[in-house]
């Protein structure tokens, strides 16, 4: 199921996805560029997610993959001066300056912290990070009932 986005920009065409691709020399996965066509820089309706830590986390927005004036701010809000700047690539922020990411090796989803340059892992897609924040499950509760449609 989809989160609900408030606040979107103007839909993202593919060719800008494949601009930001480029330059980020990242290929977004699919689920993710099928739905940030329609969310473009959109903040969720419900912004809390639990990370599989447990901890309680939360979205202020999306990054925008627009070139508005020749600039993109997923490109300039991409993680720098940090161990993780090469590992991540920055799709979203919270209202603190942490960051929701891509993990370059294997495009699962984490948090950021910026005070403390930590990740937590979140969730294996953007489809499931969705899911997330629509119902605000914890991880274990979110699992019992996956196991549970299976």
């Amino acid at each position: 199921m989809f989160a609900e986005w408030m606040f979107t920009k103007m839909p993202v065409c593919e060719d800008d996805i494949k601009i930001i691709e480029e330059k980020l020399s990242f290929a977004f996965p699919s689920d993710y560029k099928n739905r940030i066509v329609a969310i473009n820089a959109g903040a969720p309706q419900f912004n809390r997610f639990a990370a599989k830590n447990g901890g309680e986390k939360t979205i202020n927005n999306l990054y925008s993959l627009n070139f508005m004036d020749g600039i993109s701010y997923i490109l300039n809000y991409q993680i720098r001066d940090s161990d993780y700047e090469n590992l991540l690539v920055a799709i979203a922020r919270d209202g603190l300056g942490n960051k929701i990411c891509y993990v370059r090796s294997d495009k699962s989803i984490v948090f950021w912290n910026h005070e403390k340059d930590t990740i937590d892992l979140i969730c294996g897609s953007f489809s499931e990070f969705e899911e997330l924040l629509h119902s605000y499950l914890t991880p274990a509760a979110y699992n019992a009932k996956k196991m549970e449609e299976a």
